[in-house]
């Protein structure tokens, strides 16, 4: 899947621990990065950390439209909310996969997380 145009959830929904220029102390989860463009794009992604050049943009996670993905982004961010940012383990991930998908295609994509 390719990152879908106008959308900008996954500089919105999670948070970033890793600095940010201009936000030294990261991204608050729910809180607009200040390089999220008008267009939603990111204004500095080249230079951007690695942890958001390493999102890859996926139906698991981004859904069926821009608000589907802000959504499961948010639902996400607040599963792993005690234990960090969205940069969690595997296991983490697995777990938030099985609270927000149903038992047939976790069959399916349960291969990619082992």
């Amino acid at each position: 899947m390719n990152c879908r145009k106008n959308c900008g959830a996954c500089c919105i929904a999670p948070s970033i621990s890793s600095p940010i220029p201009g936000m030294p102390e990261g991204k608050p989860a729910g809180i607009r990065c200040i390089h999220l463009q008008e267009d939603f794009s990111c204004g500095i992604y080249d230079t951007s950390p690695k942890v958001c050049r390493d999102f890859q943009a996926e139906e698991i996670v981004c859904g069926s439209s821009s608000q589907e993905a802000l959504s499961i982004l948010t639902r996400l961010e607040n599963e792993v909310e005690s234990g960090g940012s969205l940069t969690g383990t595997w296991e983490k991930s697995r777990n938030m996969i099985e609270l927000l998908i149903p038992n047939s295609f976790q069959i399916l994509l349960f291969p990619l997380f082992h």
